[in-house]
């Protein structure tokens, strides 16, 4: 699994007020045998799962559906599918 992070900040006025807001668009890349997925997931923190250690995972129709360390369950955007060649 590989893990990457981009940023945006967002900026938003109600009545003469403007807040400004960083939201964190984290990356993962997971190896399923066959298959290589590249999700998306928007939070503060990353996920807490060990870099290219084994984990649990389940890909339904364009989510992954992965474990963290404490079996906490996160959906994932899928950004990009790859099939691999032999």
């Amino acid at each position: 699994m590989d893990v990457s992070v981009n940023s945006v900040d967002s900026v938003h006025g109600v009545n003469g007020i403007i807040n400004t807001t960083r939201i964190n668009f984290w990356s993962y890349t997971l190896d399923a045998g066959d298959r290589v997925y590249v999700g998306e997931h928007r939070s503060r923190k990353p996920i807490q799962m060990e870099v290219n250690g084994p984990i649990q995972f389940a890909v339904e129709k364009d989510h992954i559906f992965v474990l963290d360390h404490e079996r906490k369950e996160f959906r994932l955007n899928i950004i990009k599918t790859t099939l691999k060649t032999r």
